[in-house]
């Protein structure tokens, strides 16, 4: 098992320690996220208990550590798993299951080391942790509900300024503008074909906590989201299109399904073209 650096897992080693650098956008988003755990606990109506909290938090450095341990036999300061422990600490719910944010915990990291195609990762790593305990715990888990943020204007403002000024600093505008985008078009639409008010069909969600980290955090991973212009284009808009099919298959948690199917067809072109471009070179190399 070897540690993958990418380009937005910015390291310096330092002896027997793997440190991030000050220029490691990871820095922002783990300060943006836990402003938010401070906030769901003092201002909103948070429902984990601070065990499930700690645990989330524990448990993905703890893997972190062990997993670089094996691989290098070194130490890291593992800022990666302190952004997802806190991004599973807002997004994951089984309340009174705290054994189950560790099952979630350990899926998180361990599908950093060992889903992973040449060096790359296509899925976030938190997404597909949720997304396989959604799909298989038989409904003991589920991701928190628009109402636990309060609704309010004020921390939906909040949020959508400190967010954008994170996202303009990481270079991940395009991504989340094309995605909000499609989404907005997408719920008016569903209003117009369901007769229901757009209140229901766009606010009730983007007011929610969930939706804009899903925005600001999830989608933008540095290591699993395009870095190009047109890649964060077109990852949004796909991204808001198979969300709007799943809405109006009646699918719950469509966005983190969403992302899940995006970023798998994603790995499967470079996977595809990976393959295509090996067996061209060894057809071109083989003798006449």
């Amino acid at each position: 098992m070897n540690t993958v650096l990418l380009s937005g897992d910015r390291r310096e080693n330092s002896g027997s320690w793997i440190l991030s650098t000050r220029q490691d956008p990871r820095w922002l988003l783990a300060g943006f996220l836990g402003l938010y755990v401070v906030l769901g606990h003092l201002l909103l109506r948070f429902n984990r208990a601070p065990l499930e909290i700690a645990v989330a938090f524990v448990a993905c450095m703890a893997f972190e550590v062990f997993y670089t341990w094996v691989s290098t036999r070194k130490l890291i300061f593992p800022l990666a798993a302190i952004v997802f422990g806190l991004g599973l600490a807002i997004f994951f719910m089984a309340p009174g299951n705290a054994w189950l944010m560790l099952l979630t915990s350990w899926l998180t990291i361990t599908s950093k080391y060992f889903i992973i195609w040449r060096g790359r990762h296509f899925f976030n790593f938190t997404n597909l942790a949720l997304v396989l305990m959604l799909l298989l715990s038989g409904g003991q888990v589920a991701v928190v509900p628009a109402y636990q943020w309060g609704g309010s204007y004020e921390i939906v403002a909040l949020v959508f300024t400190a967010g954008l000024v994170v996202m303009s600093r990481v270079n991940k505008l395009p991504l989340v503008l094309s995605f909000w985008t499609v989404f907005v078009l997408g719920a008016l639409f569903r209003a117009e074909l369901t007769h229901l008010p757009a209140a229901i069909t766009l606010y009730s969600q983007v007011s929610g906590g969930a939706f804009m980290l899903f925005s600001f955090f999830m989608i933008t991973d540095p290591k699993t989201s395009p870095a190009s212009f047109k890649g964060q284009l077109l990852f949004g808009v796909g991204l808001g299109l198979i969300d709007l099919w799943l809405q109006l298959s009646f699918a719950v948690f469509s966005a983190f399904y969403a992302l899940f199917l995006v970023s798998a067809l994603r790995g499967a072109y470079y996977v595809a073209t990976d393959i295509r471009a090996k067996l061209g070179a060894r057809t071109a190399a083989a003798p006449a």
